[in-house]
């Protein structure tokens, strides 16, 4: 079997993360015959494919994860064993030690640690001739144990839940109860599966205060399920930053959560199953799905009124339009900048040639001029200079100053990202504006071309600005 094909759209995506995880709802391996609904199993040829694109992380519990009772169980972590060395598995637990050797994995100096747990095996009970299975979401007192043994041993610490209700894109209170348990026990993200539509998302505070992140559900990766909010997943993307202060203590925090939209598409007789990115997904196609009318608009509808706006990134992977991400090479800081802003200056070509013009027979070298849109016969116009050249502005401003006098403002650095790609490039200032939103750092300018975006900030926030953007842009 080659299934390739299926995935092969996202594989920018996925080369674009550091840790990739997956849900993989259904047994592997190639002991039993592959299966459909509603006892599923799927040959180990899959797993190619998934390891090719760049998955390394598997979640294996789930309602399907009995199927096949106890020979599907030893037959799935048989294949899963024999996978290379960086795979990583969570879900199937030695029931007479669920604590014992449990999932980690450590990548660019951060070690996660991942447990899967699932709220139903659609009333298949364990095996008993199994030594091994899942563990159940109403076993609180063996996960607790899990992350009092795991949460030692890691800096992130990650819990799938296969929970919610199927085709509902309502979180229930069982789901937000759990979810909140689960970060007072110290977990930091809870990733939800099962309802096979998407739900939403949030931030929540442990009982010690520390911030936790949950996604609810993540709808379907890839499905030939029968409705239309069945093709419409979305996949999480969170970032990881270790600290190491002064003292040698260590803190990791989450940042810039986001999911980003896929559709499953296939024409008629589920042939050429696939999933493509939401950007990358066009009208044309939706009229061409094998079972459904689907459009960009219809689709959007659906993920908006399911995913919080804070969340949604619409605009990620762009496949569509050939535009590739970001393509900055290059990211540097300019401390003591000062910002002059003309309030009312006239809307005029003339007037603002003459503010200028003044500025420049002074020897003063001004940068990220800007004007706002006209207010009828008026404009703001503002421009940034080195604060050395205070006096000289000052000494400039009678003559530019008679109508409209000017406010000064010091303390900022100039923040520049650069890149010859960028010109071709989409969502760098999203991406940017995102990354200092999350490093809680506010810009008072920006001014782009098609080489650089330059970016004012306050200079006590200079430091904090270059890590979160280095850290966007992987520099």
């Amino acid at each position: 079997y080659d299934f390739a094909p299926a995935y092969e759209a996202m594989r920018s995506f996925y080369e674009a993360h550091d840790v990739n995880w997956l849900n993989q709802e259904t047994l592997v391996n190639d002991a039993y015959e592959p299966s459909g609904y509603p006892m599923f199993s799927t040959p180990g040829d899959i797993t190619n494919a998934l390891y090719d694109i760049g998955f390394r992380v598997f979640s294996l519990s789930n309602n399907h994860s009995y199927d096949k009772g106890a020979g599907g169980i030893a037959a799935s972590r048989e294949h899963w064993a024999a996978m290379p060395e960086d795979v990583v598995t969570a879900g199937f637990y030695n029931l007479a030690d669920p604590t014992a050797d449990l999932a980690t994995q450590t990548v660019n100096g951060i070690t996660i640690g991942y447990l899967s747990w699932t709220e139903s095996t659609n009333g298949l009970p364990t095996p008993a001739d199994s030594e091994y299975g899942v563990i159940y979401l109403d076993d609180r007192e063996t996960m607790a144990a899990q992350i009092a043994a795991l949460r030692p041993a890691c800096d992130v610490l990650i819990a799938s839940c296969h929970w919610g209700v199927e085709g509902s894109h309502t979180v229930t209170d069982a789901q937000r109860e759990t979810a909140q348990w689960l970060a007072d026990q110290g977990v930091d993200l809870v990733i939800g599966t099962h309802p096979h539509v998407t739900q939403g998302a949030e931030w929540l505070d442990a009982a010690d205060g520390t911030p936790a992140f949950v996604a609810y559900s993540l709808g379907n990766f890839i499905s030939a399920q029968a409705q239309y909010d069945n093709m419409i997943g979305a996949l999480l993307s969170i970032e990881f930053v270790k600290t190491t202060a002064p003292d040698g203590s260590v803190s990791v925090a989450l940042q810039n959560p986001a999911l980003v939209p896929t559709v499953t598409q296939y024409e008629t007789g589920y042939a050429d199953i696939r999933v493509l990115p939401f950007s990358a997904y066009t009208d044309e196609l939706g009229a061409a799905h094998g079972n459904f009318q689907m459009d960009r608009a219809g689709i959007e509808a659906v993920l908006r009124g399911s995913i919080e706006e804070e969340f949604l990134d619409l605009e990620t992977i762009n496949e569509r339009t050939g535009c590739p991400m970001y393509g900055v090479s290059k990211i540097t800081s300019e401390p003591d900048i000062m910002l002059t802003t003309f309030p009312g200056a006239q809307y005029s070509a003339q007037s603002l040639a003459e503010h200028l013009e003044v500025f420049a027979k002074a020897g003063i070298v001004v940068d990220m001029i800007c004007q706002s849109a006209p207010r009828g016969a008026e404009v703001d116009f503002s421009f940034t200079t080195s604060y050395a050249n205070l006096p000289a502005v000052m000494a400039a401003l009678p003559e530019a100053a008679k109508a409209h006098p000017p406010l000064i403002s010091g303390g900022y650095s100039k923040v520049n990202l650069f890149g010859e790609e960028m010109v071709t490039s989409c969502g760098v200032a999203a991406r940017a504006l995102r990354a200092l939103a999350g490093a809680g750092v506010e810009i008072a300018l920006i001014t782009t071309s098609d080489l650089d975006i330059s970016l004012l900030v306050r200079e006590q926030d200079e430091d904090t600005a270059l890590e979160a953007l280095r850290e966007a842009f992987a520099l």
